[in-house]
């Protein structure tokens, strides 16, 4: 670990706070490093039913289980600002997240952190690159040991400084599946589980 950085150190009580009151912000430090941590959609299983009623007949745990789908990220998506810039360890050699990591990830799905950036050797590791013309990209498959892309802006990189001119849509599956079942697309569910591709405009 570079001695500079700190590791991911969000506790099982800051975690079941959000989960319990996802409208609070969690403010707390990290390695004496100030962070303030909220929930980006909340109930979302409640948001998800509401928005595709005409989608789901017995109701969204039911459409998830007729299609082999789990979904347990009732809240969804964490973001966590630092006052000040931080170097951040996320991951070991491989690319495998470190346990906290993992843990926050595993309790909301997307995790969205500001004011970080991970140590140097790592700046060029994963989805570094701007999609400018990317349609949509499932980037895990169940036979990948790996279930977790980590996509990063690097802010010692001339061109990733600049502001974003696109924009990255994070969802749950069965979102991609009600939407297409909305549009009218065939792509029922097979023996592999859900479609591996979907269309949105």
């Amino acid at each position: 670990m570079n001695e500079d950085a700190i590791r991911l150190s969000f506790t099982a009580n800051q975690i079941q706070q959000l989960k319990t009151n996802p409208l609070r912000t969690v403010i707390g430090r990290m390695s004496g490093r100030a962070f303030d941590a909220r929930i980006l959609i909340p109930d979302y299983d409640q948001r998800i039913e509401e928005e595709y009623s005409d989608c789901v007949d017995l109701g969204l745990m039911d459409e998830c289980s007729r299609i082999g789908l789990p979904f347990t990220l009732n809240q969804f998506g964490l973001r966590i600002v630092f006052q000040e810039a931080v170097m951040i360890e996320m991951y070991h050699e491989g690319m495998t997240l470190e346990p906290n990591s993992r843990r926050v990830v595993e309790a909301f799905g997307p995790l969205f952190l500001e004011n970080a950036y991970l140590p140097a050797r790592n700046r060029t590791d994963g989805h570094n690159a701007r999609f400018e013309h990317l349609n949509f990209h499932r980037d895990r498959g169940s036979h990948q040991q790996e279930q977790v892309s980590i996509y990063l802006r690097n802010p010692f990189d001339e061109i990733q400084a600049q502001p974003r001119t696109i924009s990255t849509l994070f969802i749950a599956n069965i979102v991609a599946h009600l939407q297409n079942k909305r549009e009218g697309g065939d792509a029922e569910p097979g023996n592999e589980g859900p479609a591996m591709r979907y269309r949105f405009f």
